[in-house]
């Protein structure tokens, strides 16, 4: 399953992998569902390695991410799988 909003994009598999695509720069990692509004990201890049906690709501077509500063950003699903990326995605 993968979420947009324009210059970002973050794509979830079954596996437990994120990968996350920001204005043509991408970087993949890990997610882990803590409870039912909090969700965990091991993010890896080529100079970081970040964990970070997000508030999360779900509703039919959209994902709300807040970040630990209470900054929240509003992705719309995206139903139709990105070229190169494996085709086992988590359904919402």
């Amino acid at each position: 399953m993968g979420v947009d909003r324009g210059d970002e994009t973050i794509e979830f598999f079954k596996d437990g992998t994120v990968m996350v695509i920001v204005k043509g720069l991408s970087f993949g990692g890990t997610y882990e569902l803590i409870d039912n509004s909090n969700l965990r990201f091991n993010l890896k890049g080529g100079f970081f390695d970040q964990v970070v906690v997000m508030k999360f709501s779900v509703s039919r077509n959209s994902l709300s991410l807040t970040d630990p500063d209470g900054k929240t950003t509003k992705y719309k699903r995206v139903s139709k799988q990105r070229k190169g990326t494996p085709k086992e995605e988590i359904p919402y």
